[in-house]
């Protein structure tokens, strides 16, 4: 082998010298923790881009008001229901 060239070793073995294998429940334990961290990043990464203030009076677009419903539900929303919909579809490439 040569200078500096690290030898293959599959996964599963530990450096700490022990060669028994993981059993599955201590894969399944890691899938859940996997999935744990990966939703509370999910969560984290959505409020974060949440507008933070308040929602506008008149939609950006069109310059109609946003109804009280709308701005109650989705808070720091700066479009009507109908521009947003056609915002959304144009982001998709749909228009």
């Amino acid at each position: 082998m040569a200078a500096g060239a690290r030898s293959w070793k599959p996964a599963w073995v530990p450096t700490s010298g022990c060669t028994r294998r993981p059993t599955m429940d201590e894969f399944d334990r890691a899938q859940e923790l996997e999935a744990l961290h990966l939703a509370a990043s999910l969560a984290a990464q959505t409020a974060a881009s949440r507008p933070l203030g308040a929602s506008l009076a008149q939609c950006d677009d069109c310059g109609e008001p946003i109804p009280e419903a709308r701005r109650q539900a989705a808070p720091g929303c700066t479009r009507c229901m109908d521009c947003q919909d056609r915002a959304e579809q144009r982001k998709r490439g749909g228009l």
